[in-house]
This record gives structure tokens, C-alpha cells and sequence, in this order.
């Protein structure tokens, strides 16, 4: 009993290690700069426009729109985009680039695309020609449940910088009220893998034995 005890605390402290230790990452921003970029305006992104998983090996980042598998690469220029002259739009299911459809980031295990990690911070600003309209930011965990929002307003030259900050952040979803508003310097903090199921069931009874086994000691110990 002892032995099969402690056999499975190791296992579970094996476990704990792996799915508690952060992913060597340090925060990172997402500035869209190393893609081609379309033109703004209500058009059909061309395929080299087209931002879906190209940061999910290197980074643990994918894209989407809420209508589409991708969002659009813009090339929006010096002084409206936030950082550089690139920024990110939304498209809807008919291909073309619109600013008020959603955007999605969902967050993996750089190059492990099956597993999902999860960040404590997430940041994206708004470009600096803003109309006085309000952008949303709301976060998700792994279940799709909403743990955290905020809204600003796009303010015109200054844009709008968008924060939320929860534990189990596994996805985010930004979007402007109006048609105007495209969206640059995506950041979040560290990733952390989050565990398979089964792994966390070993977990369990690995500190059930662990539990069990020191009893056992302090039975033995007693006179």
C-alpha cells in the first residue's frame, strides 16, 4: 500500500510540474508587421492578406474572424496604425474585410497545436484614427466561459488600449461598435499548457496516495 502510495504522488507531482510550469515565453507583442498587407476598404482579402495560425508554432497565437477562418493584414500606414504601418481587421463570411466583425485569438502550446494554454493578460490597441466609438475586449477560459472585459473608446489620434487581466485566459475577442476601427500591438503575458483530462485525474489520485501513505506513517508512528 505504501509503495503503490508513494509511486503515485510521484506520478502526480510528475504531473503537477509539467502542467503548472510556464512555457519559456516572456510576454510578447504582435505588431503584424511581417505580413503583407491589404488596402483598407470593404474589398476581399487576398490570400497573402489572410492571418489565421502563421504565430501558433512560433508563438501559440491563431486568428479567426467570427465568421470566417481568418482576419485581414491591412495596411493601414504610418500614423494610423499604432506600430509601424500594419494592423488586423475583421472579415466576414463572405470573405471581405469588416471592421466591426469580431476577431478570435485562442491560445496553444507553441508547436503542440492539440493542446491548449491559457495566459493571465491580454492587451490590443486600437488604430489612432479613431471616430469616438466604443471597442470591446472580452476573454474567455478553456470551457468558453466569459471571465473578464473591457470597453474604450476609440479616441481619434490616440486610439484606445484594451486590457484584461484574469487567471485562464484560453481566448479573447475584440471588435469595434462601428465599421472603423482596426486593431494592432496585440500582447499577452506567459503561456501555461493546460492539462489532458486524464492527467489531471492522476493528479488527484497521486495526492490521494500521497494522503493516504502519510496516514499510514503516522499510524505507525503512534504507540
Amino acid at each position: 500500500m505504501l509503495r503503490m502510495s508513494t509511486l503515485l504522488a510521484k506520478s502526480a507531482v510528475c504531473v503537477f510540474f509539467w502542467s503548472a510550469a510556464a512555457l519559456a515565453q516572456a510576454q510578447v507583442v504582435i505588431d503584424f508587421e511581417g505580413l503583407s498587407g491589404m488596402p483598407s476598404g470593404n474589398s476581399p482579402v487576398p490570400a497573402a492578406s489572410q492571418l489565421s495560425d502563421q504565430y501558433l508554432s512560433t508563438l501559440g497565437v491563431a486568428f479567426r474572424s467570427q465568421e470566417a477562418s481568418f482576419v485581414a493584414a491591412v495596411q493601414l500606414g504610418s500614423g494610423h496604425a499604432t506600430s509601424g504601418i500594419n494592423g488586423i481587421g475583421g472579415v466576414r463570411a463572405d470573405g471581405r474585410l469588416f471592421y466591426s466583425q469580431p476577431i478570435i485569438a485562442s491560445f496553444f502550446v507553441p508547436g503542440v497545436t492539440s493542446t491548449p494554454a491559457v495566459t493571465d493578460l491580454v492587451s490590443v490597441r486600437g488604430d489612432l484614427i479613431g471616430t469616438n466609438q466604443n471597442v470591446f475586449l472580452q476573454a474567455f477560459d478553456v470551457q468558453g466561459i466569459q471571465i473578464a472585459g473591457d470597453t474604450q473608446i476609440d479616441v481619434n489620434g490616440v486610439g484606445a488600449t484594451l486590457t484584461v487581466s484574469a487567471p485562464g485566459i484560453h481566448s479573447v475577442r475584440f471588435f469595434s461598435a462601428a465599421n472603423n476601427v482596426a486593431f494592432d500591438d496585440f500582447r499577452f503575458g506567459t503561456l501555461t499548457a493546460v492539462p489532458e483530462p486524464g492527467s489531471a485525474a492522476l493528479l488527484g489520485l497521486g495526492l490521494l496516495g500521497l494522503l493516504a501513505a502519510r496516514r499510514q506513517t503516522v499510524r505507525r508512528r503512534l504507540p
